[in-house]
């Protein structure tokens, strides 16, 4: 038998080959040949059709992981952005109110003392 004909018995081709020559020696052997090569294609053929099923069913997974990380990087997206709203308001009502407390005359110390205790109580509860 030929090293090239029996190097790579990976395919139908190569088995049915591989039939052929082995019928060519002993036609005896042919139905019990047969009859192996068939089991043979049919185990093969089960083996990718679970394999194919199983990559099938883990794309789906990956799949609806991608929808599921998509949905939850757009709520993240979106408290990101009423956070950084909420602290632009905090920011520009604290800029307006120290703005205030500038004007204040020394002799209205005790005005501004209350507003300054406003602002902290402001910006403690918009801490986190």
């Amino acid at each position: 038998m030929d090293p090239q004909q029996t190097s790579s018995i990976t395919g139908k081709m190569d088995l049915r080959r591989l039939l052929e020559l082995a019928c060519e020696h002993d036609t005896r052997l042919q139905p019990v040949l047969e009859a192996l090569a068939s089991a043979f294609e049919e185990r093969a053929e089960a083996v990718l059709a679970e394999r194919v099923a199983a990559l099938a069913e883990k794309v789906a997974r990956l799949r609806a992981e991608v929808v599921t990380l998509a949905t939850q990087a757009d709520q993240a997206s979106a408290a990101h952005d009423r956070l950084r709203d909420h602290h632009a308001d905090v920011l520009v009502r604290l800029a307006a109110e120290l703005r205030a407390i500038a004007t204040l005359s020394p002799l209205q110390y005790r005005q501004a003392r209350r507003r300054i205790e406003g602002l902290v109580a402001l910006l403690e509860k918009a801490a986190p």
